[in-house]
């Protein structure tokens, strides 16, 4: 099979969210071509898909200051993986930088908002909770008394 092929097999299991098999195929793939940098962000989605987050972050580590340092997309799939995690202020670092290669790329633009959102809701719940106001917030959030 050649590596073309290869590529539109790894691309048709990604396609339909077969992750494990899309990660089978990255490996064995990259284990022949290991400087080839859209199977290895393809490696890089299945982890995040399965739920790898350590892994995923090596490889977006890798791929963002290595392989692809001047593409936003790099560094927002880096980000991705923090946000999903909650780890807030590491996924706006992230998105920055992200940004800082594109200013204009949508998709870090929305992402960073959001996380900027969560971090300052979460951080004025904390306040809020040391002020010993938790059972309020309850019932004004959560209707629950």
């Amino acid at each position: 099979m050649s590596d073309k092929e290869a590529i539109k097999e790894i691309e048709a299991y990604l396609g339909k969210n077969d992750y494990k098999k899309t990660l089978e195929l990255a490996n064995i793939f990259l284990k022949r071509n290991p400087d080839n940098n859209l199977v290895f962000l393809y490696k890089g989605s299945a982890l995040f898909w399965l739920k790898k987050y350590p892994e995923a972050i090596e490889i977006y580590t890798e791929a963002a200051t290595k392989r692809l340092p001047d593409k936003p997309h790099s560094w927002r799939f880096l980000a991705r993986c923090y946000k999903v995690q909650e780890m807030y202020k590491e996924a706006i670092k992230y998105y920055e930088i992200s940004l800082e290669k594109d200013p204009k790329y949508e998709s870090s633009l929305k992402e960073l908002e959001f996380c900027i959102v969560r971090s300052r809701i979460i951080r004025m719940l904390l306040e809020l909770t040391k002020l010993g106001l938790n059972t309020i917030l309850s019932i004004v959030i959560f209707g629950v008394g």
